[in-house]
């Protein structure tokens, strides 16, 4: 081995090898604050729907009528959040009357009355990507 022939050969070839590690660890430091702000996100959406959830089972019972007061909902940062109610309106209805009968079994037909229409939350805000809903089916 010449070592007069060589000429800086390990030089270019180690530099090369940095700038191929400085690309692949830029590219998964890159990949790892996406999962972490996409995880953050979920985290804020999770805790929106399961306050969302509570105050709907909560409805009508100890005196609370999310219809006349809308649930409050939390998030960190002091995150502004926009809720819609649907389905509050005196007199809505999903069922009016039905009769409901076992056929083959031994249960008598049951007749069901003024079934109230559900109610439905929407939340908007900046920390969703689009809105939530909470509920039955938005129209």
């Amino acid at each position: 081995m010449n070592l007069t022939k060589q000429r800086g050969e390990i030089l270019i070839e180690s530099m090369i090898g940095m700038v191929l590690m400085a690309l692949i660890g830029g590219g998964v430091s890159m990949m790892t604050a996406n999962v972490a702000r996409g995880h953050g996100e979920m985290n804020v959406q999770s805790l929106a729907i399961q306050q969302m959830r509570s105050a709907l089972v909560e409805n009508g019972f100890n005196s609370t009528d999310i219809c006349a007061t809308p649930p409050p909902v939390s998030l960190p940062n002091s995150v502004s959040v926009t809720l819609s109610m649907q389905g509050c309106t005196s007199g809505a209805r999903a069922v009016t009357s039905a009769t409901i009968q076992d056929v083959g079994g031994t249960m008598a037909a049951v007749t069901v009355n003024d079934v109230p229409a559900p109610v439905v939350i929407q939340a908007s805000s900046e920390a969703f990507a689009g809105n939530l809903i909470v509920g039955g089916a938005w129209n």
